[in-house]
């Protein structure tokens, strides 16, 4: 049956796809942070609000990671 795709097995393999999107959109989020960073290092307030927010991406993109390994 070409073509035809189990039902059963596309649910199967359909969330380890939607975890590695979301790592891939993890990891461009982090680059336009660092980017944004770096850019705006000479205004400091903006520079310092952009650090906790980059530990809370590399801590999603972690769990992110390491749910994608287990799978």
């Amino acid at each position: 049956m070409l073509g035809h795709e189990s039902p059963v097995r596309t649910w199967a393999v359909l969330p380890v796809f939607v975890v590695a999107v979301a790592l891939v959109a993890v990891v461009a989020l982090l680059l336009l942070i660092v980017a944004t960073i770096v850019l705006f290092g000479r205004i400091r307030r903006v520079t310092l609000l952009r650090v906790p927010y980059l530990l809370w991406v590399i801590y999603a993109a972690a769990l992110n990671l390491a749910i994608w390994q287990l799978n």
